[in-house]
C-alpha cells in the first residue's frame, strides 16, 4: 500500500524499486512481530520522505521527466543541451518551463540535487571529499566546496568534522 500510494504521487519506478527492496530485505530478516511494528514504522516514515523529496506530480511531464533524468544522471556531464536533447525540446523552451514551475534554474537544481547527493556518501562512507566530489559529477573540488558552502552552509570538510564529533559525542 506504501508504494501504490508513493507511486501516485509521481514517483519515478526506479526510486519506487529501491526503497522497496530494501524494505523486502529488511522483512526477511525480521523474527518477530516488535520488530515488524518497528519497521512498519520505518517504512512509513522511508515511503513518506520520498514522496515529500521526489513527488513531482505537481509539475508537467517535461519537466518531471529532466527531474528524473538529473537524479538519475548525477554523475554524468549535464548541461542545459544535453537535457533539452533528451526531450526534444530547444533549451530555451525547456530553460523557462523548468524555471516558471519551479522557481528555479536548471543549473541551480543540478548543483543542489549533486550535493544533497553527496552528503549521503559523507554520511555514509569515508570517501575523500574529492572522490565524493567527482562521484556526484563535478571534478572541480573548489568548485564542488564553494557549491556545498553555499547550498548547506559550511564546507564539506567542516560539515564531515561536525558529523564524527555528534557521532563520538553520542558514543560517549
Amino acid at each position: 500500500m506504501l508504494r501504490r500510494g508513493a507511486k501516485r504521487s509521481g514517483i519515478h519506478p526506479i526510486f519506487l524499486h529501491e526503497l522497496s527492496s530494501k524494505y523486502v530485505k529488511q522483512i526477511s530478516m525480521c523474527g518477530s512481530l516488535p520488530q515488524l511494528d518497528r519497521l512498519h514504522e520505518k517504512m512509513v516514515r522511508g515511503y513518506c520522505l520520498l514522496v515529500q523529496n521526489k513527488a513531482r506530480s505537481q509539475y508537467s511531464r517535461l519537466v518531471r521527466d529532466t527531474m528524473n533524468y538529473i537524479d538519475l544522471n548525477l554523475s554524468h556531464p549535464l548541461t542545459l543541451r544535453i537535457l533539452a536533447e533528451n526531450s526534444h525540446v530547444s533549451p530555451s523552451y525547456l530553460s523557462k518551463s523548468f524555471k516558471r514551475e519551479t522557481g528555479t534554474t536548471i543549473t541551480d537544481h543540478i548543483a543542489s540535487c549533486r550535493i544533497h547527493s553527496s552528503l549521503h556518501l559523507l554520511n555514509t562512507t569515508n570517501l575523500p571529499i574529492q572522490e565524493i566530489a567527482f562521484y556526484v559529477g563535478i571534478e572541480d573540488y573548489n568548485y564542488y566546496t564553494k557549491i556545498f558552502k553555499k547550498v548547506i552552509g559550511c564546507p564539506p570538510s567542516e560539515y564531515r568534522k561536525n558529523l564524527k564529533n555528534k557521532k563520538q559525542n553520542e558514543q560517549v
